[in-house]
């Protein structure tokens, strides 16, 4: 038996795992909660010699311990509760198939089920999938009443799951989005960058794509906070956003990473043409009127991803560049190749 401190520890493991992830803490819960109401209805299928039945209800249980453990051990939550969503449904239809006295009010449960787990289209499909295959079951409803009583209750109880859901859905959407964007300049932040930076060197790798990285630095940035204000400086870089986006390619990507430092990461070009692309766009930025009354200069370090870089090992190569840059003088682009 675990000591207590290695219990406490594992138990602080677990409940952190559940936490940060929605669809994992619903499918073990889901998984727990099968395997105990199903069970004991394996045990009576068994005694009364319903075989059928029997074999359904125990490979559910089997299914849904399998899928949780999957969610579990490979970190692919939203796989696990896709497969555990569709296993219950299926399960359930084929057990109304095969037992004139299945109770169809579990359908209730299994349409919260799906509408927790998988997204609000693919959830309104298997409930849909559930009622027709409840509704034309013989002897399911004693009479009209008691089906149209049902038709109409859960028919509301999918439609508030699913405006409920999607609410969700878009509310997680505006959430990433809002992680991801910069406050003041609107486009990407780190979070972003190093997102997109992790694509970029996994087409590197596999597709031998040509992607370069180039650190942007505003030279004596300080002295026009210093002596303009803040809001100024603010100005400045929102500004500088925009005449940048204006004089890439739509296919790069612009990203702000520090107070004045900004990164590009720019698909599909060699080391000439990117070095050319980067003064031509050092020196649009230094003839805009980012300012009144003073010019403002960039300073920026360029290299390419290779297939053997980490993050960490290309951002050095370019922050060589724009180190080198800035004491060469400023205003001005270094292009640092692999070691």
């Amino acid at each position: 038996m675990p000591h207590t401190p290695q219990k406490h520890r594992i138990l602080t493991l677990i409940r952190g795992r559940l936490r940060a992830d929605f669809h994992l803490s619903v499918v073990c819960i889901l998984g727990v909660f099968v395997t105990l109401t199903l069970s004991p209805f394996v045990v009576f299928r068994a005694l009364e010699g319903q075989w059928i039945i029997f074999f359904l209800d125990l490979c559910m249980v089997i299914a849904t311990i399998g899928i949780a453990s999957y969610g579990w051990l490979t970190r692919n939550s939203q796989a696990a509760a896709m497969i555990m969503a569709t296993s219950i449904s299926c399960g359930f239809v084929l057990t109304t198939f095969n037992n004139n006295e299945v109770s169809p009010y579990w359908l209730y449960a299994m349409v919260l089920f799906s509408f927790s787990l998988v997204p609000p289209r693919h959830a309104a499909l298997l409930s849909c999938f559930g009622f027709c295959a409840v509704i034309t079951h013989p002897s399911t409803f004693p009479s009209i009443v008691h089906v149209t009583t049902f038709s109409i209750t859960l028919g509301a109880t999918a439609l508030f799951s699913y405006i409920f859901a999607k609410r969700n859905e878009y509310q997680r959407q505006a959430l990433v989005e809002i992680a991801r964007t910069d406050v003041l300049t609107n486009i990407g932040n780190r979070r972003a960058f190093n997102e997109e930076f992790a694509i970029a060197l996994a087409n590197v790798r596999r597709l031998k794509y040509r992607i370069a990285v180039a650190l942007l630095d505003i030279d004596y940035f300080k002295s026009i906070n210093d002596n303009y204000g803040h809001e100024s400086g603010d100005n400045v870089l929102m500004a500088m956003t925009e005449v940048i986006k204006n004089n890439i390619r739509p296919q790069d990507r612009l990203f702000r990473v520090g107070g004045e430092e900004f990164c590009l990461i720019i698909t599909n070009i060699e080391e000439t043409p990117v070095k050319d692309s980067m003064n031509r766009l050092r020196k649009v930025l230094a003839h805009s009127q980012l300012i009144a009354h003073k010019q403002v200069t960039v300073s920026m370090g360029v290299t390419h991803i290779t297939a053997k870089d980490s993050l960490e090992s290309c951002l050095k190569r370019a922050d060589e560049g724009l180190y080198e840059a800035k004491n060469n003088g400023r205003n001005q682009v270094v292009y640092k190749g692999p070691y």
